[in-house]
Order: structure tokens, then sequence, then C-alpha cells
């Protein structure tokens, strides 16, 4: 994790929340339940802001890499998630390949 950013993952919204130092949302990922091992990426967002700093990247970073979700797979349904996925290759094993 980035030390600028500070994360928060709140399971009940399905919310991920990126907070920059001075403790402004910079950035949302929103996630709803697919199946009972998968979640669903229906969402990011940055602010206008922040945009261009690769806001979007880290979202999706924290995401995957929030140990509270360690056992989940993700379908991207966001069309930003879809993108990350096929750029950062690393992030795969995390991809759910069902239908």
């Amino acid at each position: 994790m980035n030390k600028e950013y500070q994360w928060v993952f709140n399971s009940t919204q399905g919310q991920g929340t990126l907070y920059n130092q001075t403790h402004e949302v910079i950035g949302k990922v929103m996630v709803v339940p697919y199946n009972k091992d998968v979640l669903d990426i229906i969402q990011t967002y940055v602010d206008p802001k922040f945009r261009g700093h690769g806001i979007g990247e880290q979202l999706l970073i924290s995401l995957l890499e929030d140990e509270s979700l360690k056992n989940y797979k993700f379908k991207p349904t966001c069309s930003y998630a879809v993108i990350f996925f096929e750029k950062y290759v690393e992030y795969r094993n995390r991809l759910y390949e069902g239908k």
C-alpha cells in the first residue's frame, strides 16, 4: 500500500475507499456478491481532482491485496476493472473464470 493513502474496506457496504493524508476521499471501489466465493467489481470512482495519478490502479490493488478479501475471486464488470486485469497479469490469479 502506498504510504500516501489509507485504505478502508467496509464489507457491509461492499465499498473500499482511499483517503489521502488530509483524510479526503480520493476514490472508491464498489463490489457486490456474485456468489459465495466471488465479488463482482461494479464501479470504480476517482475524484476528478485526483484523476491521472494512478488512483484507480491503487484502488484495485488495495482491493485485491486486502487481507479480509484474500479468499475471494473477482469478476470485473466495471470497464476500468476489465482494463486493469488486462494490464496487470500478476493479479489474474484473483480473476473469476466462470460465467
